[in-house]
């Protein structure tokens, strides 16, 4: 009876002076661990059901609009309010403008800062999506993966392979065929967008639409170091790519590119790769010509 009454009383002073603090930990892309706490101090806390098992989260400014959180039951799509960050440690702008942040998992912890140690009160696990950053603050919105998968996904009836080269659905084994390690020997115009490079061992375009990875340079970033080739050359090795680089490209940086494919069955997926048997568009299917042709038309 005086054990029931002495936690009544533990509770009731909980709820009043509501000892609540919010601790995030995430995991860039780079495969950086950040762990925040916005309680006024170093909050060493246990996330798991061991109480041994603890990990350190440090002070951030950390602020959320409350007003726009929705909170669901069950299995609907909930999604968490806005949350800006002002740029200190382990938050910079820089982080952010080149996508570390981007689509990264967030697991999120209530927990009672005077006994962190006791266990949390309230866990869910979201990611960082519309990551924008403005002067000096960081601002993104947590949604959860309820949220994520409520996108529309299916194959789409086109002419066109839908599947990835390289991947299980298309099959085909890009070993000796992506370009080796590759050195930039010359930078144009653009110095984050084309290059000229000693990759001239192709015919044009043959790498056109494939993957471009940095090994070397200040682009050489673990989870942001891939990029979609929009053209390549083979007289002087000249490469564009679809979407600029985080940093400048230089003289001397090196990368590896695997070839490019169209998706046509014809041009690529036969001749190209002599892999016509796993072709994934639907390759008898009517154009807009032949769609809206009339009984006596010719097409």
């Amino acid at each position: 009876m005086v054990l029931a009454i002495a936690k009544r009383i533990e509770e009731t002073r909980f709820a009043e002076v509501k000892r609540l603090s919010r601790i995030w930990k995430l995991t860039r892309k780079d495969g950086t661990v950040k762990r925040f706490t916005n309680a006024s101090g170093v909050l060493v806390a246990a996330t798991s059901f061991d109480p041994f098992t603890t990990e350190t989260f440090t002070p951030s400014e950390i602020s959320a609009n409350r007003e726009s959180s929705r909170r669901t039951v069950g299995l609907d799509a909930e999604t968490d309010s806005i949350a800006s960050i002002i740029s200190d440690s382990g938050w910079t702008i820089e982080d952010a403008r080149i996508g570390l942040f981007e689509r990264v998992r967030v697991d999120v912890w209530d927990i009672d800062w005077l006994r962190p140690q006791g266990g949390w009160l309230y866990h869910a696990v979201y990611y960082m999506v519309d990551v924008t950053f403005s002067g000096e603050s960081i601002s993104f919105r947590l949604a959860t993966v309820a949220q994520l998968a409520d996108a529309k996904v299916g194959r789409i009836y086109t002419i066109r392979c839908d599947a990835t080269l390289g991947d299980s659905r298309c099959g085909k084994d890009l070993t000796g065929l992506s370009s080796g390690t590759k050195t930039i020997t010359a930078v144009g115009d653009s110095p984050r967008l084309s290059f000229e490079s000693d990759n001239t061992s192709q015919a044009d375009d043959y790498w056109t639409d494939g993957v471009l990875t940095w090994l070397t340079g200040t682009n050489a970033i673990t989870g942001v170091n891939k990029h979609q080739v929009k053209l390549s050359r083979q007289t002087d090795g000249v490469m564009e790519l679809w979407t600029t680089t985080p940093y400048d490209i230089e003289v001397g940086d090196t990368f590896s590119v695997t070839p490019g494919c169209n998706k046509l069955f014809n041009q690529h997926c036969r001749i190209k790769f002599s892999n016509q048997a796993n072709h994934r568009g639907f390759r008898f299917v009517a154009g807009f010509d032949k769609t809206i042709a009339g009984p006596d038309a010719v097409v």
